[in-house]
């Protein structure tokens, strides 16, 4: 795999961006020596206001708790898959060597699959999503009244 710190040559990851604004790479290269896990420790510290704010619902609706447990495993595993996939991807545009290729061509376009603005745009539309659903006002509620 090519370099998986934090600063790729190619875009970076709305999450790792938010990390960086943090100063969670920062921290992690303090504590663990490698500014790679900032990330993850901005996603230990969503997890875990989280359920600070939520316990009390938590608490008072169980069943909420089984379902809430499924969705950080699901925000650890998106977190580790789509660094991998970037990963991924810098490798398969290395292997191509675009700058032994002709230069009529625009190897530019290949630095950024999806643009931050529009990584921010669909995080706020799933940030809502998830808000909606959790207070009562998903798909099903709606169906039911």
């Amino acid at each position: 795999m090519s370099n998986s710190s934090q600063h790729s040559r190619y875009n970076s990851l709305l999450i790792e961006v938010f990390a960086s604004k943090l100063y969670l790479d920062r921290l992690s290269e303090a504590v663990f020596g490698r500014r790679k896990y900032g990330p993850h420790l901005l996603l230990g510290s969503a997890i875990a206001l989280s359920y600070a704010f939520r316990t009390p619902l938590l608490l008072a609706e169980p069943w909420r708790f089984t379902t809430s447990l499924s969705i950080v495993g699901g925000l650890w595993l998106g977190l580790i898959g789509a660094r991998y996939m970037r990963n991924g991807y810098e490798d398969a545009i290395d292997h191509l060597r675009l700058e032994q290729r002709p230069t009529e061509y625009d190897h530019s376009q290949f630095a950024t699959i999806v643009s931050l603005r529009m990584q921010a745009a669909i995080y706020v539309l799933a940030l809502v999503g998830i808000y909606v659903n959790f207070f009562g006002f998903g798909a099903e509620t709606l169906i039911a009244e």
